[in-house]
């Protein structure tokens, strides 16, 4: 989502896979290119609370897929 101006071999960074899954959003496989392991729980979110984190929306708003 980010990155700062010096990359992260100075700053590091944690990565993670966010998809769809049911009727949640997972946050999951968390990785670091400096552990060979994180030990972060899968983390799943209803749709309208990704928005809200991601973006300040309010919760009343409907997550809206792209169209394939």
């Amino acid at each position: 989502m980010a990155e700062a101006s010096c990359t992260e071999g100075c700053c590091g960074a944690l990565y993670v896979t966010i998809q769809r899954d049911g009727d949640y959003v997972l946050w999951d496989e968390w990785r670091s290119p400096d552990e060979d392991e994180v030990d972060l729980p899968a983390w799943p979110w209803e749709p309208h609370q990704v928005n809200v984190f991601l973006f300040g929306l309010r919760p009343t708003l409907r997550y809206q897929e792209r169209s394939a």
